[in-house]
């Protein structure tokens, strides 16, 4: 929360440019750590005698830099922003006298900020030309030095000094062109990965829509529940009247399912071996009920679930379909009985009641003990040997048709 409103604060003056605000995303958050260290920790290492003068006023010229970072980005300046801090790193690397004394310190890390920042702001051209400007300008402490302009006993070529330093320019540009290489090659392989996977799921979702099928998303750590846009088109509401939470699901629920549909989740987050799957009714704005198939999965990490995924499919036209059949069914003449591929009952209509003189009763129709069957010689018969004419055991003939259908292995 503090964060976004720090970025708000900086940002809101700013034009409606993404390479403005890529920059001053940047250039805000470094300032503020350059401002902050110095408060928190140099001063205070200053004060307790760990640090000498030199650093001091080094570190209080980084602080006023990051002050004046930060007021050009809060007012909208951002590229002059940019530039100071470039040009502040090259002072501070380039513009000290030619001395031994840290060079390997101050020079090489301030010459590196100074590349890395022009490259991460302006783009990599100004790479070369901030190096370019770094080399120059030792060059001229060299030449000055040479000539007696800026007295130095500690260096006997100041030409070799300057080419020591450039050295480090060029391991600077080195270091930047091979962090960025690697930097771009990552990102294009990404930018490929995104591409393929919005593909995938553009034609998932064609696909999807011609099946009257929808995908969502529940993220359990932030309670956030994303649907695809068919899903939507399923349910028949729009984006507005979802609350995006799993709660605002319940409500179009049927009353009479829910309890049954939150127990399956409930199993699904308690047990990673349990998957999701659930039939069930939804009422719809209009009042109207609609049938959904949904199946899915929970993520676990250390046996806690992170997130839920899954499918919707509307049935509604199948469920209308199955009650017709059943009730056609129910209305033959023939008595229809369907086993299983055991050769228990699963289901047998009314006129199969009556034909064998069997009394339906509250109980399964699974459940069933049907007279035995026999062929003209007397041999019992199995499920699967029925003919069209056969006799019960108590002598009873029966002249009609006993069908069986088979569907995924069931008789």
């Amino acid at each position: 929360m503090l964060a976004s409103r720090i970025s708000e604060f900086f940002l809101k003056n700013l034009v409606d440019d993404p390479e403005t605000r890529r920059r001053a995303r940047i250039l805000y958050p470094s300032a503020g750590f350059a401002v902050l260290s110095c408060v928190l920790f140099f001063l205070p290492l200053y004060a307790g005698g760990v640090m000498g003068s030199r650093f001091l006023i080094l570190s209080l010229f980084f602080a006023g830099l990051g002050g004046t970072i930060l007021v050009l980005v809060r007012f909208g300046m951002v590229r002059l922003a940019g530039f100071v801090l470039v040009a502040a790193f090259l002072c501070v690397a380039n513009l000290q006298l030619l001395k031994v004394n840290g060079i390997y310190g101050t020079v090489y890390m301030a010459n590196l900020l100074a590349i890395i920042s022009a490259g991460t702001l302006f783009g990599k051209r100004t790479v070369l030309l901030t190096a370019a400007i770094a080399a120059i300008s030792t060059l001229g402490i060299a030449w000055l030095t040479s000539n007696g302009a800026i007295p130095s006993d500690e260096v006997e070529n100041p030409y070799f000094e300057w080419l020591r330093r450039t050295s480090f320019l060029f391991v600077a540009v080195v270091l930047h062109w091979l962090g960025r290489r690697g930097t771009e090659k990552a990102l294009e392989e990404s930018r490929k990965a995104i591409k393929e996977k919005r593909s995938i799921t553009q034609s998932l979702e064609q696909v999807m829509e011609h099946g009257d099928v929808g995908h969502w998303h529940w993220n359990l750590q932030s309670g956030r529940v994303s649907w695809s846009d068919n899903l939507y088109r399923i349910m028949g509401i729009d984006r507005s009247q979802f609350s995006n939470s799993f709660e605002g699901y319940q409500d179009y629920i049927h009353e009479d399912d829910r309890e049954f549909v939150l127990d399956a989740v409930r199993r699904s987050l308690e047990s990673p071996a349990e998957d999701y799957h659930v039939r069930h009714r939804l009422r719809m704005p209009d009042g109207s009920v609609r049938w959904l198939e949904s199946r899915g999965n929970v993520v676990f990490e250390n046996d806690r679930p992170l997130e839920m995924a899954g499918v919707v499919m509307d049935i509604t036209r199948q469920k209308q379909a199955q009650e017709d059949l059943e009730r056609v069914y129910s209305s033959l003449a023939e008595g229809i009985i369907i086993f299983d591929s055991k050769g228990d009952v699963i289901s047998m209509n009314d006129s199969a009641y009556q034909i064998l003189g069997l009394s339906r009763s509250a109980d399964s129709d699974a459940a069933i003990e049907l007279p035995v069957f026999f062929d003209a010689d007397e041999n019992s018969l199995d499920s699967e040997s029925y003919p069209p004419d056969c006799d019960v055991r108590d002598g009873t003939n029966i002249r009609g048709l006993l069908a069986g259908s088979q569907r995924q292995g069931e008789v």
